[in-house]
């Protein structure tokens, strides 16, 4: 059973350093240390879009994308 349940806001502040925080940190070492968590059916659409607009904004480049996505699970 998921423990928590993490928004695309939260996907995305561990894509980017400048958007992280104490809280994100903490959720993301919980998840590399095999938790589980769930996520809203919409998720996966809002991350997508988060990184396609930040990719044109120049903020990310594609293969930081590419590793991102590949990271984020088979749901993208």
């Amino acid at each position: 059973m998921p423990s928590f349940v993490a928004d695309a806001s939260v996907s995305l502040s561990w894509c980017f350093e400048d958007e992280s925080a104490t809280i994100t940190e903490e959720l993301l070492t919980r998840v590399m240390m095999g938790e589980g968590f769930a996520v809203p059916a919409h998720w996966a659409i809002e991350v997508l879009n988060g990184v396609v607009q930040d990719t044109r904004r120049g903020r990310i480049d594609p293969a930081t994308v590419s590793q991102f996505l590949r990271a984020s699970g088979p749901s993208i």
